[in-house]
C-alpha cells in the first residue's frame, strides 16, 4: 500500500516523526527549486533525492550524537571555506584590483566580479553543496 511505505521507511531508519516530516518538507522544497529555478530534469532531481537521502541516513536515531556533531563540524567547514573564498574575492573587488587574466582584454574588478558571481550563483553543484549544508545543519540541530 502507498500509505504504509513512508511509515515503513521511517521505522526502518528509526527517525522521529517531526524530523521525518521536516525532511519530507525539505525534499519537496529542494525538488521544487531544482525543477523550477534550475530547470532540472530527471538526473538533477534524482541527485537531489540522493543528496537528501544521505542526510536521512545520518539522522537515524541509532547513530550516536557524535556522528551528527562530527558531520556538522565538517559541514560548517565547507560553509566557512565558501565564505573565506567569497570574502577574499570581495576584498579584491572592493580594492579594484582585478587579477591579470593572461589575455589581452582588460576587465575591471567589477566586471570580473559580475562574471564570477553569475557563474557561481547559477552553478548547480555550488548550490547543491550549500543546500545540503543548510538542510543538514537544520535537521541535525532538530535531531540533537
Amino acid at each position: 500500500t502507498g500509505v504504509a511505505a513512508p511509515s515503513a521507511l521511517r521505522s526502518m531508519l528509526s527517525i522521529e516523526p517531526p524530523i521525518f516530516a521536516s525532511w519530507c518538507g525539505s525534499l519537496a522544497v529542494v525538488i521544487g527549486i531544482v525543477r523550477i529555478s534550475f530547470k532540472g530534469g530527471t538526473i538533477e532531481t534524482a541527485g537531489a533525492v540522493l543528496m537528501l537521502s544521505v542526510i536521512l541516513l545520518l539522522l537515524d536515531r541509532r547513530r550516536s550524537a557524535a556522528v551528527l556533531i562530527v558531520a556538522g563540524y565538517c559541514t560548517c567547514c565547507v560553509i566557512i571555506g565558501c565564505m573565506v573564498i567569497d570574502g577574499a574575492f570581495d576584498a579584491i573587488v572592493i580594492a579594484d584590483a582585478a587579477p591579470a587574466l593572461g589575455i589581452s582584454m582588460v576587465l575591471s574588478a567589477r566586471e570580473v566580479a559580475f562574471i564570477y558571481y553569475h557563474a557561481m550563483l547559477n552553478n548547480l553543484l555550488v548550490n547543491a553543496t550549500v543546500l545540503f549544508c543548510v538542510v543538514y545543519l537544520t535537521l541535525a540541530a532538530l535531531a540533537l
